[in-house]
């Protein structure tokens, strides 16, 4: 019985975006896993957690713009 590793691979991927008004929200995620026994090469590893983080940090990002658009348009009616 041999006690491989299996290789690792990590991904860390950051957005820095202007969300008007002079403001901006950067989102970063790192993710690190090992290669699944499935994957026949790091490459496949790697760009299972690319698609993974690149996702996350989309979806992270449309979250903040979107709470970002709710609290302007309340701040804006409370001043009506």
């Amino acid at each position: 019985m041999t006690n491989e590793v299996a290789p690792r691979a990590r991904v860390k991927l950051g957005c820095l975006a202007n969300i008007g008004n002079f403001q901006n929200v950067e989102i970063s995620i790192e993710i690190e896993d090992s290669k699944r026994p499935s994957e026949n090469s790091i490459d496949e590893t790697v760009d299972r957690i690319y698609a993974y983080v690149e996702s996350k940090v989309s979806e992270k990002l449309q979250e903040h713009i979107d709470e970002m658009s709710r609290l302007v348009k309340f701040k804006s009616k409370s001043h009506e």
